[in-house]
């Protein structure tokens, strides 16, 4: 450390408090002002509190080797997990305003970093490749994290019950609601009851579970008929083959009340967001159902819950929710 940046502490042992501050001129007399600086630089030494200060100059930078199982993490999706290895590649040291200006617009904000920073199955399995892995040794891979995976969701089911819909605090964070439900490396489906306030905007939502297009019908009115609620039922239970399935909906702004008629609800906006929760909440108990009877197990399974939500069901549904503590 400079004298600048570390505690003086022959100082501060020696320092009872700051040193009385000279008196004021007398009144109609125009003696000499100084500023504090500079009163405090007429000070004696041994009176002066000196203010600790940490400087930083440069970051050092090591880079690892990729390696299969590097990390010891299990992922979600049923790709072969990619890690960081022992082995040293290469190390090197930056000033600390150069890697600053580099990261600005690269940067993720940590509460969205678990859904956009995470890196696909076929990118993995390219970045493995390239850093020596066999495709023998990526496949036997893939079949361990698969069974490990159903390891994970049978101890889940036995832990909840066989429940499959939870609620969770408004303000839970989302890392925390997937490890207390031992899904910790799954990647969620990030839903808003909020941006329900129509068929197409509920459809593009779960864009990512089945296109639009298909969910909302092209040839019918935009009224709540137009959603083909079979393709959402078959479309969530292809999902459920392939892995495991997570719907984090964020279900605060509905307030936990009570779903209205269909009819109504297809008439009121404010209405329609909870009627579309209390149908997407049977959509996916329809899945669950058409996935178990099927002569060949699924992969996975499909958890949903509702993060603000604090009654014990959702409209006339007779699902339960059980709430994460």
């Amino acid at each position: 450390w400079e004298r600048g940046g570390a505690w003086d502490r022959g100082m501060l042992a020696g320092d009872e408090g700051p040193a009385p501050s000279p008196p004021p001129s007398p009144p109609g007399k125009a003696g000499p002002t100084l500023t504090k600086r500079r009163a405090a630089e007429s000070l004696p030494a041994a009176g002066r509190r000196r203010v600790p200060r940490v400087n930083f100059s440069h970051v050092s930078i090591r880079s690892h080797q990729l390696e299969l199982w590097g990390g010891g993490g299990v992922p979600g999706d049923g790709g072969a997990p990619l890690g960081l290895g022992w082995a040293v590649m290469n190390e090197r040291r930056v000033p600390i305003d150069e890697f600053e200006d580099s990261r600005l617009g690269a940067r993720r904000p940590k509460d969205v970093y678990g859904s956009q920073g995470c890196v696909d199955a076929g990118r993995r399995c390219e970045l493995l490749i390239r850093a020596g892995s066999s495709l023998k040794q990526i496949r036997t891979a893939k079949q361990a994290v698969a069974r490990l995976n159903r390891q994970r969701w049978q101890a889940s089911s036995m832990l909840f019950g066989n429940s499959w819909l939870f609620s969770a605090p408004a303000g839970a964070d989302c890392a925390d609601v997937l490890s207390m439900m031992g899904t910790p490396n799954t990647e969620p489906v990030l839903l808003s009851a909020a941006r329900w306030r129509s068929p197409s905007a509920f459809a593009e939502d779960l864009r990512s579970i089945i296109e639009p297009g298909v969910l909302v019908r092209p040839d019918s009115t935009a009224d709540y008929l137009s959603l083909d609620w079979q393709a959402l039922s078959d479309a969530l239970a292809r999902d459920v083959f392939k892995g495991q399935l997570v719907l984090l909906v964020d279900a605060s702004p509905l307030c936990g009340g009570a779903a209205e008629p269909a009819g109504k609800a297809a008439q009121e906006d404010d209405d329609l967001p909870l009627w579309l929760l209390e149908q997407l909440v049977c959509r996916v108990a329809a899945a669950l159902v058409a996935a178990a009877s099927q002569p060949c197990p699924p992969l996975g399974s499909v958890f949903m819950v509702l993060q603000g939500w604090t009654a014990p069901r959702v409209g006339d549904s007779a699902y339960y929710i059980a709430p994460l503590t």
